[in-house]
């Protein structure tokens, strides 16, 4: 039986919790072995001329680098030598950051297949010299997250950061308050926090990285990641900017939005409020659904197990469970 080692490079921060467990879904369902190795920018060159090299084949082991930043592909020259891998696969997560494609990734002989998380990412893979470059989007687990629900207590929780205007959890809680919304700000750290509040939580807050920048996001390129989809598994209604992009327009459904200002607090007080009286169970478990269908991890798994011919029994259990669990506990 064929099985698949996953390979993830240090350097994701607080926030991959969701690949975290993306890793563990991978290793677990292809009986692989997880490696994790630190990453290190100064060894790039060394390298790229290592990728130069040929790399030794053997049947019944394939690898899959599951690199946040596209300079972290660098990671698979090593053990792809090293090791005997049949077939070694890509997924860079953070694939809007073309400026850092390495040569590693056009080389035939480090990569047979290449995945990003935007199809327009894919393109601009392509053009960059790197070929066989599919589309597989964020996801997040739906079936750990219905286990978890138990009803929704809280009105709005904020989850990543915000625009300006929306930064101050003390400001926004005292606006929302004097419009008898319940807030609460910045999550607890850590995965397990973040996902029993979102399991409590009706809408959350969230902006994409072009009206809420930071010093580590793109000022050009925007991007779905984990806050949503992890949000939709939970059945939470989207407040404020959703990112204009194809995962975003395919994961996270008209029904499942509301538009914010993110200049202005008080002036999206009416549509918020609006929101939570029309609320009810039943529109959570409509956004549940979606995300079973769209969002969960394993179907993002399913294509690569279909790419590598690997086997699909007990993920395709686990989907079938998934699709057939009730929308509201």
């Amino acid at each position: 039986m064929t099985t698949l080692d996953v390979l993830v490079p240090a350097g994701g921060g607080p926030g991959w919790g969701p690949i975290d467990r993306l890793t563990e879904l991978t290793t677990r369902y292809f009986h692989g072995i997880h490696h994790y190795i630190e990453y290190h920018t100064g060894a790039n060159r060394s390298y790229a001329l290592m990728s130069l090299i040929p790399r030794r084949h053997a049947r019944g082991r394939d690898l899959l680098v599951l690199a946040p930043m596209p300079g972290q592909l660098n990671h698979a020259v090593i053990p792809s030598l090293r090791y005997a891998y049949d077939r070694v696969a890509g997924w860079v997560i953070d694939s809007f950051q073309f400026d850092q494609i390495p040569h590693a990734a056009k080389q035939a002989r480090t990569f047979d297949w290449m995945y990003v998380t935007d199809s327009a990412d894919a393109k601009m893979w392509s053009q960059r010299g790197v070929t066989d470059v599919r589309t597989l989007e964020w996801g997040a687990d739906c079936l750990s997250a219905a286990h978890m629900d138990r009803g929704k207590d809280w009105d709005v929780l904020r989850v990543g950061r915000q625009p300006h205007a929306w930064d101050d959890d003390a400001i926004v809680r005292e606006h929302m308050q004097l419009a008898g919304i319940g807030y609460h700000g910045r999550p607890a750290v850590g995965p397990l926090s973040l996902h029993a509040q979102l399991s409590r939580s009706k809408v959350i807050v969230a902006f994409s990285n072009l009206v809420s920048p930071a010093d580590y996001t793109s000022k050009t390129v925007e991007y779905l990641t984990g806050r949503w989809t992890d949000a939709l598994a939970h059945g939470c209604l989207c407040a404020g900017v959703v990112p204009d992009t194809a995962p975003a327009r395919h994961q996270v459904p008209d029904f499942a939005r509301i538009d914010l200002n993110p200049l202005n607090v008080e002036a999206s007080l009416s549509r918020l409020h609006t929101a939570l009286d029309g609320w009810t169970p039943e529109l959570a478990g409509r956004i549940k659904a979606h995300a079973r269908e769209h969002t969960d991890w394993r179907y993002r798994l399913l294509d690569i197990a279909h790419d590598l011919d690997l086997p699909t029994s007990h993920l395709e259990d686990d989907i079938a469970t998934l699709r057939a669990l009730p929308l509201n506990p």
